[in-house]
């Protein structure tokens, strides 16, 4: 994957090659909005005064609900999950 990270002030386009996902985690709870996190590796690193790929598009973000969990042993709830993080 390729990401171009842009800063039309000054300005400075930095072309990331190579990248790859490191470590992704989410973080659950019932009275805030889901919150991942992605942290990306690069190879290499191109500068340029302008953008190489354009002017770019909005991007129509979905959200969802989040979950409702329990632990249960034996068929009988112990408890109510209210909130989780995974990575």
């Amino acid at each position: 994957m390729t990401i171009e990270t842009g800063m039309p002030e000054v300005p400075h386009y930095a072309m990331c090659t190579g990248c790859v996902l490191d470590r992704l985690s989410w973080q659950m709870a019932r009275s805030s909005l889901l919150t991942a996190t992605a942290n990306l590796i690069a190879q290499g690193e191109t500068v340029a005064t302008s953008s190489s790929v354009g002017t770019p598009t909005d991007w129509a973000l979905k959200r969802f609900g989040h979950f409702n969990g329990s632990i249960r042993q034996g068929g009988t709830t112990l408890g109510n999950v209210v909130s989780a993080e995974i990575t």
